[in-house]
């Protein structure tokens, strides 16, 4: 079990472990809070009230369960408007990806802080960046305005997690610390961060993997993961793999985390030979025997936990990925090998087909 911890550097005040969330009252009474907007999704709105009597007992709460994956600008209006008609002083986000996502939109449009209480594995709690979709395309940002400023992680809050739902998200955390290695601007700090990550998201994996009901320490080792994978992201720029997560997830609304738990191994297996250093630190904490085996150990993982392993899960076809690498393309994110549309096409048509990855493939 990972030890419970306070860590009050900037820019996030984070609480973890056991009766974490029994410390929320002292914080928000530190900012002289008096209403708090709890935004959760429709089918965490439970959760989210049982974690308000318990953190904001004190004040008044007004609840927004509209929270949805890639965050719909339709969304971020209608919850802007409650915001509006009852004005609050904080935004206390509960549950997964959507509903951090949601209360980072609410900030950069009303300067409100956040507080985050992770109960899946995205690492966004940790980030500055930002996303919103409109009209079929996700638009992503950084600002300040947008990091929570206090971060709870209490595993006890993750228990009821189905486990396919816990082992996609832990797939998307991982990507974000692989991702952290082969940044362009990494540093030593980042990598050694994003190494332990990637032990510590892999080891909880095999275990979900294992476990028929997930324990509360294998939710504490991937929360753990999770704080290290998303301060990684937050300090580096993304790749490519999140480029095509996010042309794949603005365009066709493809799952989230699914999306990044297929796309993952290829984009690991496409990048292998362009950052030697990263490679390295990758097998090692993974575990494998070369570098050429890094993107089947983290496909691996994903089947050994019933996940998608293919895009055509997604009802994906040819046609699609045409589109798709059109988009990849024109706009690519920072990346240790540069892309252009075939190779955009080449990646996509092999995530489309779950085609096995060999030493071959993918040369520079």
């Amino acid at each position: 079990m990972i030890q419970p911890f306070e860590f009050t550097g900037l820019p996030s005040h984070v609480l973890f472990g056991q009766n974490s969330l029994n410390k929320l009252p002292a914080v928000l009474a530190q900012w002289d809070v008096e209403r708090v907007f709890c935004i959760s999704s429709s089918g965490q709105a439970e959760l989210a009230r049982r974690v308000c009597e318990a953190a904001a007992a004190k004040h008044q709460v007004v609840y927004c369960t509209r929270a949805k994956q890639h965050v719909p600008m339709e969304t971020v209006e209608q919850a802007l408007s409650e915001l509006q008609a009852e004005p609050c002083d904080v935004l206390l986000a509960v549950g997964g990806g959507s509903s951090i996502g949601l209360a980072k939109a609410l900030a950069l449009k009303t300067g409100l802080p956040i507080v985050a209480v992770p109960t899946t594995y995205s690492g966004s709690e940790m980030t500055p960046i930002y996303g919103i979709t409109e009209a079929g395309k996700k638009q992503t940002g950084r600002a300040a305005v947008v990091q929570p400023r206090v971060v709870v992680y209490e595993p006890a809050l993750s228990l009821g997690l189905p486990k396919p739902i816990a082992a996609a998200s832990a797939m998307n955390a991982l990507a974000h610390a692989v991702e952290a290695l082969y940044a362009t601007n990494k540093n030593p700090v980042i990598s050694l961060m994003a190494q332990e990550s990637v032990r510590a998201l892999a080891s909880a994996l095999l275990d979900m993997a294992e476990q028929a009901h997930l324990n509360e320490e294998t939710h504490s080792r991937a929360l753990y993961g999770a704080w290290l994978a998303g301060t990684c992201l937050g300090s580096v720029n993304m790749g490519v793999h999140h480029k095509v997560c996010h042309v794949l997830g603005g365009r066709f609304n493809t799952p989230h985390a699914e999306t990044h738990t297929v796309v993952l191994p290829y984009v690991a297996h496409f990048n292998r030979l362009a950052d030697a250093q990263a490679a390295t630190q990758l097998t090692n904490a993974l575990q494998v025997a070369d570098i050429h085996a890094i993107g089947p150990a983290l496909q691996d993982l994903a089947r050994r936990n019933g996940l998608p392993v293919s895009l055509s899960a997604f009802d994906l076809d040819y046609a699609d990925i045409e589109l798709a690498a059109g988009d990849i393309a024109s706009a690519a994110y920072a990346n240790p090998r540069p892309v252009n549309h075939d190779d955009a096409l080449l990646l996509l048509n092999a995530a489309l087909e779950g085609l096995p990855m060999n030493p071959g493939d993918f040369l520079l």
